[in-house]
């Protein structure tokens, strides 16, 4: 689920920033990575509750 959100938002960051609207690109590029981020903390407490 995070990671197809993360990569939903790098994929409009990118064209954002192709476009030429960098603000709103580096945005979704920086909830894009944010994303990455809780998705891994998720996945690390999950497995380390269950050991």
């Amino acid at each position: 689920m995070f990671g197809m959100l993360a990569a939903a938002l790098a994929i409009i960051g990118l064209v954002r920033l192709l476009q030429g609207q960098a603000g709103f690109g580096v945005a979704f590029l920086v909830a894009g990575f944010v994303s990455v981020v809780v998705a891994y903390a998720l996945v690390r407490s999950v497995n380390a509750s269950r050991r």
